[in-house]
């Protein structure tokens, strides 16, 4: 079992002056499961997102792996632009094909839903992630239509590309929630601006700012 080191200040019953080493505390992946299952099922219930149970789970996992930057980018295929995945996706085995449409989907949906203030920094925007990843996702769901056994993941990788859009608002939220990200009120107009969420425009307008697509936020 994976195991991830969680370094916090030293104790406070320390005396005055005595030093200390940071205490460490192991969390395992399956903490990491059952907190990302517990953000993603009240995220889902208040957005009134409908996500079966097997695409909340692949979500899940997929957090619990991927949610801090160093795992998410250390693949063998990170040195691809996404259309660069997709086109080399064409051109390889069928098993390989299959990794490499899986790792499509579950690229731009982490990007675009967990780590959505990196965009800020590149030429593409989220949408070109939402595209490349829900187009990844709905080509796998073709291959395995071809399987009369493999019904569960057809299931899964359709509602993912007919969702993805919704599913990235989720991780918006949850990723918020447990402040991975700046959440000021500069950035989360900025992002409001940029995708037109309804999600944000509410949060926007419960903290009594009106948004108007004809002013632009200050550059930071």
């Amino acid at each position: 079992m994976t195991r991830r080191k969680i370094t916090k200040t030293p104790s406070a019953h320390k005396k005055a002056g005595q030093s200390a080493a940071p205490e460490q505390t192991v969390v395992t992946e399956a903490s990491m499961v059952t907190f990302f299952h517990k953000e993603i099922e009240s995220v889902v219930e208040s957005q009134g997102v409908k996500l079966s149970d097997h695409t909340k789970s692949y979500v899940v996992n997929l957090l619990s792996e991927y949610s801090n930057a160093a795992a998410l980018h250390q693949q063998k295929d990170d040195n691809n632009t996404l259309a660069m995945l997709y086109l080399r996706s064409q051109q390889v085995s069928h098993e390989e094909r299959v990794r490499m449409l899986r790792r499509l989907g579950d690229l731009s949906l982490c990007v675009s839903g967990w780590f959505a203030d990196s965009l800020n920094r590149k030429v593409v925007d989220v949408d070109y992630y939402i595209s490349m990843g829900g187009g990844a996702y709905s080509t796998l769901a073709s291959i395995f239509e071809r399987k009369p056994e493999a019904s569960v993941f057809v299931e899964l990788y359709d509602e993912l590309a007919r969702k993805f859009s919704m599913v990235v608002e989720v991780l918006n939220e949850v990723s918020e929630g447990t402040g991975s990200r700046d959440t000021s009120m500069l950035r989360l107009y900025d992002r409001w601006m940029k995708t037109g969420s309804e999600r944000m425009h509410r949060i926007l307008c419960e903290r009594g700012i009106v948004p108007n697509r004809t002013l632009k936020p200050t550059p930071q």
